[in-house]
């Protein structure tokens, strides 16, 4: 019985095997460790700087404020001058 695209199991090709799941951990080891530095690397950008102000900040003379509500009626209300009984 013959069957065709059958490979007999060689010790050289668990071997093969063998040395290529090796090299697809040590792949993914790499881009793994890569991967963590590269986001240390990302996060140090948001670091102080030496003179003390953080980049990440934002400009507070550039905040934009409301302006003021100019068709409110002005207080009319008075306060109260007569004496309280004792």
């Amino acid at each position: 019985m013959e069957l065709s695209g059958y490979y007999p199991v060689t010790r050289q090709r668990i071997t093969n095997i063998i040395k290529l799941i090796s090299m697809k951990k040590q792949f993914f080891a790499f881009a793994a460790a890569a991967m963590i530095i590269g986001s240390i690397v990302t996060g140090c950008g948001s670091e102080k700087a030496t003179n003390g102000s953080d980049s990440t900040k934002t400009d507070s003379t550039a905040a934009t404020t409301a302006p003021a509500d100019t068709t409110k009626a002005p207080d009319t209300t008075k306060t109260d001058t007569t004496k309280k009984p004792m």
